[in-house]
């Protein structure tokens, strides 16, 4: 599970690579993934390596892998929650007005 938002990524860059050349919206959309997958390496890849360290320690010392792993999937779900809400709130939102005799 950790893994997921990285396998998108590997997933939707030859994807991207193949519908981009024929003029569809989906080509669109998965330039869009691609853009936000590489962006969002700086947070992903932490996040990721928490996740599996702390599936890593279960064997180990199980309260403390369990404890890593809540704290690496919680730390994805508000991450990616934020960037939802902004991308949403962004498209939803209403155009500024602006003085058409400025």
């Amino acid at each position: 599970m950790a893994l997921l938002p990285i396998l998108l990524l590997v997933v939707s860059v030859p994807a991207a690579l193949i519908e981009d050349n024929r003029g569809t919206m989906i080509g669109d959309v998965l330039v869009t993934w691609n853009l936000f997958g590489i962006f969002g390496l700086v947070v992903t890849v932490p996040v990721t390596m928490v996740a599996l360290f702390g599936a890593a320690a279960l064997k180990q010392q199980f309260r403390f892998g369990r404890w890593l792993v809540s704290l690496g999937s919680v730390a994805a779900v508000i991450v990616f929650a934020a960037l939802a809400y902004g991308i949403v709130a962004e498209t939803v939102s209403p155009d500024e007005w602006r003085d058409p005799n400025s």
